[in-house]
């Protein structure tokens, strides 16, 4: 996830990676989170997109890592 200041505000924006259990890559996606309040919110953001991603895929069990700064 990365992010950027403006007027004091956070724009944020997560990518997300999704891999077998095998580490072989099956899907990718990337959103622009827009204007967050905080980093904090922003990670909750790019969380419940990963877990929205996943439902999407139809994957019954899933890890979420995350490595924001």
């Amino acid at each position: 996830m990365g992010s950027g200041e403006s007027n004091g505000l956070t724009e944020a924006g997560v990518g997300i990676v999704v891999r077998d259990s095998n580490g072989s890559f099956v899907a990718a996606r990337s959103l622009n989170l827009g204007v967050v309040g905080s980093s904090l919110c922003a990670e909750a953001m790019a969380w419940q997109a990963a877990f929205n991603f996943a439902v999407l895929l139809g994957l019954d069990s899933l890890v979420i890592e995350g490595n924001s700064q």
